[in-house]
């Protein structure tokens, strides 16, 4: 198996496990960053609205040159988790920023693998576990960027 199909049969896996209940704003760390101050509101719905479109650049770039190169393999799975991935960053970024930042980052990955899709094991390995984790389970990382953005809002002193 070519090292891009074994890449691909590692991202459909990835892709596979979408739960349609993990999009609901109704998780309490959806309602803990409601409940934050404006400022932790505001950097935690950028980094987490970013990190979605990163995930939805990502399940796209191998649904997308996956079809193009094996055809014959089912996408279902990844264009569930692409979907849920832009689900999750509207959620919190403008419809504008979250299609800016889809374009950048489907740069950013072509860039990342020099051109050549033989090296899409680059961008899986710098993107897989936190899409996986981000489509899966959103109030994971919710919590993680606010974790983070706390911390920082207490190290400021605020």
């Amino acid at each position: 198996m070519s090292k891009l199909k074994t890449t691909l049969a590692a991202a459909l896996a990835a892709g596979i496990a979408i739960k349609a209940s993990a999009a609901t704003p109704a998780s309490p760390q959806y309602k803990e960053l409601l409940a934050s101050p404006p400022e932790i509101q505001k950097v935690v719905s950028t980094d987490f609205g970013n990190e979605a479109a990163q995930c939805a650049a990502y399940f796209n770039l191998f649904v997308t040159y996956g079809k193009r190169d094996y055809p014959d393999l089912d996408y279902s799975g990844l264009n569930a988790a692409m979907e849920q991935a832009i689900r999750l960053g509207l959620l919190v970024i403008p419809k504008e920023n979250m299609l800016a930042m889809i374009e950048l980052s489907n740069k950013t990955m072509l860039d990342d693998m020099h051109g050549d899709l033989a090296n899409a094991v680059i961008v899986e390995n710098k993107y897989d576990s936190t899409c996986k984790t981000l489509t899966e389970q959103p109030a994971t990382r919710i919590a993680y960027w606010l974790a983070i953005e706390k911390a920082a809002a207490a190290a400021r002193g605020k």
